[in-house]
């Protein structure tokens, strides 16, 4: 599959009173056609501030992108372009149209002074050209997509009138109003309930067939990422750590950190004995990070090698992971 994603050595870094922190920290993946990734690891590891990076909305000050290439494939024959070398207004026409993202917080992202019909339709005027009676004929049609019952009044209420789940499949049909062909969706489950997150995985899988767009999800879930994602990609302090397809990181894991993740993971099932086995400590201080590998003060593998840096290398068929144990 060819790919519409080429994320090269990229680093983003956070200009602070106590330092500089290195939210991304050289890091390379890509996203193939159609292809769901999942991103995941705890809170701080830098999976937002990648996200964010590729949409070129990271705050300046006090953060910047420092390096490396965002390599994004517009399509109908059109070259690659490094996304980072964009002017401002070159990418305002590429956010909401080519590349798309569904915010972590519906509440905080929706204006709330502004009609849901309002900020739907505006992305549909700006970037597909349409006037407002088309741009509303179209919200419906969006409003509907999502499973938004009685959308032709629904137009005219306001972000505080919906639910949750509802604000959140607002920001689902507002994210692939212009057919996006990637669509990243920043922890899109997180402050719902259960029955309320998988409609909303389910909606997102259905989406994703009828568009056929590539996604990019970030979350801290990894029951999330067994039900949606072909590939995962494993981050630490800034860096990743491990990268597979969902079966075989779930069946063969590798990293230490991984391994720590699943095993802090709930299991269900009458004759599960085992307990929850949380990962000791904490992540490391980014504006201080250790020399070596930055998970070694919490891995009960550490060895003296472990105090120089590991670099991701293969361990098996589409499989890296950076740890001195391969």
């Amino acid at each position: 599959m060819d790919a519409l994603l080429s994320v090269e050595n990229l680093e983003t870094h956070y200009f602070t009173r106590a330092g500089v922190v290195k939210a991304v920290n050289d890091i390379s993946f890509s996203v193939a056609e159609g292809e769901t990734v999942g991103i995941v690891g705890e809170s701080g590891c830098g999976k937002s501030a990648t996200v964010l990076s590729i949409m070129q909305l990271i705050p300046d000050p006090p953060g910047k992108t420092v390096g490396g290439r965002i390599m994004f494939s517009p399509g109908d024959g059109k070259e690659p372009v490094d996304l980072r070398t964009l002017p401002e207004s070159s990418m305002q026409k590429i956010r909401g149209n080519d590349v798309a993202m569904v915010f972590q917080d519906p509440m905080t992202s929706l204006n709330p002074v502004l009609t849901i019909g309002w900020q739907l339709r505006e992305p549909l005027q700006i970037h597909m050209g349409m006037n407002k009676t088309q741009a509303e004929d179209r919200s419906i049609e969006l409003l509907k997509l999502v499973n938004i019952p009685s959308p032709e009044n629904r137009l005219n209420d306001y972000p505080h009138q919906f639910s949750g789940g509802m604000r959140q499949r607002v920001m689902i049909a507002m994210a692939i109003a212009c057919n996006p062909r990637l669509l990243v969706a920043d922890e899109p489950t997180t402050a719902l309930d259960v029955t309320i997150q998988a409609q909303i995985l389910e909606l997102m899988q259905k989406i994703q067939a009828e568009l056929n767009m590539s996604v990019v999800i970030i979350t801290h879930d990894l029951g999330v990422v067994g039900e949606v994602c072909d590939r995962v990609i494993v981050m630490y302090a800034g860096r990743i750590v491990e990268t597979a397809p969902v079966d075989e990181l779930f069946e063969n894991p590798k990293h230490p950190y991984t391994n720590g993740l699943l095993r802090s993971v709930p299991k269900m099932g009458e004759n599960v004995k085992e307990r929850i086995e949380p990962i000791e400590g904490a992540p490391p201080n980014l504006t201080a990070m250790p020399p070596g590998c930055s998970f070694a003060p919490r891995c009960s593998h550490r060895t003296a090698q472990c105090d120089q840096e590991p670099q991701l290398k293969e361990v098996g068929a589409d499989h890296d992971c950076s740890c001195w144990l391969y």
